[in-house]
C-alpha cells in the first residue's frame, strides 16, 4: 500500500520496531515508549505488574562486640603473678585419683 496520500491531521512516520512507513494514525505507543504500527505492538507481559512480598531479613537481637581489656604488666613480678592465677585455676586430674 502506497503511503504517501494526504490525510488531514495525519502524516508520514517511520513504526520504531519494523521501521516501516506509515501514517502517525495508524501508530501506537507500546509499554516500553516507542511508536509502532500494529503489527509490531505487544502488551506488557503480566509478570511485569508482579508484586513480590519483601522480606524481613534482620535479626531478632545482636550484641555489640567488647572492647579489648588490657593488663599493665609493669614488672616481670607481675608477670610472674599474673601467670600463676592460671596455673592455679587448672584442676590437676592426676592427684584427684590418686586420692
Amino acid at each position: 500500500m502506497n503511503n504517501n496520500y494526504w490525510k488531514r491531521g495525519s502524516w508520514n512516520a517511520i513504526c520504531d520496531s519494523c521501521s516501516f512507513k506509515y501514517k502517525s494514525s495508524h501508530l501506537k505507543l507500546r509499554w516500553d515508549g516507542l511508536m509502532v504500527c500494529k503489527e509490531c505492538w505487544e502488551a506488557r507481559h503480566p509478570m511485569d505488574f508482579l508484586k513480590v512480598p519483601v522480606e524481613d531479613l534482620s535479626i531478632p537481637w545482636s550484641r555489640h562486640e567488647p572492647e579489648d581489656q588490657f593488663v599493665e604488666l609493669n614488672s616481670y613480678e607481675d608477670y610472674v603473678n599474673w601467670t600463676n592465677v592460671f596455673d592455679e585455676g587448672i584442676p590437676n586430674w592426676e592427684s584427684e585419683a590418686e586420692v
